[in-house]
């Protein structure tokens, strides 16, 4: 039991006289915080709107007694996130026995003794807060696990673009189309992009920041990002246009993929009816140092514009294109490592508005 945390106690007992005493027992330790029902099923509507740490429950009670209580209690709260302690006496083996049976954690004999009684609740607080701090490290690593499970199909999608283009190049070579020599100069420039990027990838927590750093050029980061998809714009017949990016302060691996996702978005779900047009500006306010990443393509409709930053999600207006759904999740992901914030605004066939909003000092002079 923490003492720098306030528990709530709810005592159940129809007698005034043994709450009383309860009461003025548990009011000896400063984080209890108490509250007082006269039944059984008082304490059931109690527990169903109130938070509850432990519950001290008498077994004999009119209109629903302690057993009935507990074993409805137990429907909704298992004994690892509720305690409850039957008070009792030590002759009523009988109806101890039903208790622990329905789901009771321990009991108290009559008459209440204070040293034990704090024992006995100290014991059901510690036992409920082990169990709540091991749920949130599961949860915690669930959401770890599903991270990762979301970086690597990432990392594996976007290693296929300079692949892609990297076989456009040798087939060129082969059909005599491109010289050898200007050929092998691409394909050792897209090679040493994909390793660098694989490379800072390695060296950096997928969503921790760097401890190393840099001062990034975001307008020269954009012309990796350009050069590494250079066979999806090339096939797309894309056009990409960047004027004015900030310098920050960050990891370029992280900035990288960021980028490198979203402009592949704009690319991916182009419109078919029309060549893509990636806009990629830059802005200021008080607060922020903003890109905005702006394109022609599918957009999205109004009510997938929620579910799509869910990872593995995707909306209608992609259906018949490949994807994994991670693209916006992951971009959410790495601005919220950086206390930044992405919006997304879209109107379904007129194109789609990516806001990525860096704090302040993240600003390289």
């Amino acid at each position: 039991m923490r003492e720098d945390k306030e528990y709530q106690i709810l005592i159940v007992d129809d007698q005034p006289d043994n709450a009383f005493l309860l009461e003025m027992l548990l009011r000896r330790q400063p984080n209890f915080k108490i509250s007082v029902v006269e039944n059984g099923k008082e304490a059931l509507e109690y527990v169903a709107e109130n938070d509850v740490d432990l519950v001290l429950m008498d077994v004999m009670m009119p209109i629903m007694d302690g057993i009935e209580a507990t074993s409805e209690i137990r429907k909704n709260f298992p004994i690892s996130t509720l305690p409850i302690i039957m008070v009792t006496t030590l002759s009523d083996t009988e109806n101890l026995v039903k208790s622990f049976n329905v789901g009771a954690s321990d009991y108290v004999s009559k008459p209440v003794e204070w040293h034990a009684l704090k024992a006995r609740i100290c014991s059901g607080l510690r036992v409920r807060d082990a169990s709540l701090a091991r749920d949130e490290l599961l949860r915690k690593t669930n959401i770890l696990n599903q991270r990762l499970k979301q970086f690597s199909f990432s990392v594996a999608h976007d290693i296929r673009n300079p692949l892609a283009h990297i076989r456009v190049l040798c087939s060129a070579m082969g059909d005599d189309i491109m010289s050898p020599e200007e050929g092998l100069e691409q394909v050792d420039e897209l090679a040493e992009k994909a390793y660098s990027f694989l490379d800072s990838i390695l060296e950096h927590s997928a969503y921790g920041r760097s401890e190393d750093t840099v001062s990034v050029d975001m307008n020269e980061l954009v012309n990796d990002v350009t050069k590494f998809l250079g066979a999806s714009i090339e096939s797309n017949h894309a056009e990409i246009v960047c004027d004015s990016l900030p310098r920050l302060k960050g990891s370029y691996g992280l900035f990288f993929q960021l980028i490198l996702n979203l402009v592949g978005n704009a690319l991916k779900y182009h419109d078919a009816s029309r060549s893509p047009m990636i806009e990629i500006g830059g802005e200021h306010d008080e607060e922020f140092e903003v890109i905005t990443i702006k394109d022609n393509g599918q957009g999205i409709a109004e009510e997938d514009l929620e579910m799509v930053m869910e990872p593995l999600t995707r909306g209608k207006s992609s259906e018949g294109t490949s994807g994994s759904g991670l693209g916006l999740s992951l971009g959410a992901n790495i601005m919220e490592e950086y206390q930044g914030k992405l919006v997304l605004t879209s109107k379904e066939g007129e194109g789609t508005t990516v806001r990525l909003s860096f704090p302040k000092s993240l600003r390289a002079m």
